[in-house]
């Protein structure tokens, strides 16, 4: 399994961030409140996939937590990116911060 998809499936889990990955046809699959890797060499998204792990370009994950309280009350956020931050810089991964979006690039290993 590439170890970027191995650590940003650990960090939308720990973190409970939504995710979304951007494919080498320059198009994004939806957002997700999961990130799994079914089989070696594929990942698969709440409502999408599986797709190839050589088609993924980036990884994106929304810092913004959306906590869903009930049908009659309004839903609340929480702002993790302090957290994810440090995580990613604990860890040596290269990203890119553009409001509360962090963008993984992907490499093959």
């Amino acid at each position: 399994m590439n170890h970027t998809f191995a650590i940003s499936i650990d960090l939308v889990r720990k973190l409970n961030l939504s995710v979304r990955v951007e494919l080498k046809n320059v198009t994004f699959t939806e957002w997700s409140k999961w990130l799994t890797v079914p089989s070696m060499g594929y990942f698969e998204l709440a409502t999408t996939g599986p797709y190839r792990q050589i088609e993924a370009v980036a990884i994106e994950l929304d810092s913004i937590q959306k906590i869903r309280i009930g049908r009659l009350v309004p839903d609340q956020s929480k702002d993790m990116s302090i957290d994810l931050e440090e995580e990613l810089k604990r860890l040596n991964i290269v990203y890119m911060k553009h409001d509360s979006i962090f963008r993984i690039p992907l490499t093959n290993e």
